[in-house]
């Protein structure tokens, strides 16, 4: 397996990893009209950043504990809290609001 595919992969492994512990955490959460649209996530403004990377951290090191790359986890924290929409914004009630 090349270099490259097996960092996309671990990549995906930890993003994976973080945004369940992130709607586990309460700092994202999915349109409590269509739950089942986890493709949309949004921040819930629950929790500060400084709580956010406390809580998920040690829930990480609970939950997978065979995922040792911190900096890795870092990032792809940034990545889902930067990927995360505005509540109002979910797309199925966009479309629906727009008819």
């Amino acid at each position: 397996m090349s270099i490259a595919k097996r960092q996309t992969e671990e990549e995906a492994q930890y993003f994976k990893a973080v945004k369940e512990i992130l709607f586990e955490i309460g700092a994202i959460a999915t349109c409590e009209y269509h739950p089942n649209r986890e493709e949309f996530y949004y921040c819930t403004g629950n929790l500060d950043d400084k709580q956010i990377y406390a809580y998920a951290t040690n829930r990480f090191k609970v939950v997978y504990p065979e995922l040792t790359d911190n900096k890795l986890f870092r990032d792809q924290v940034k990545r889902v809290l930067a990927e995360a929409g505005l509540k109002e914004d979910c797309p199925v009630c966009m479309e629906i609001r727009n008819g």
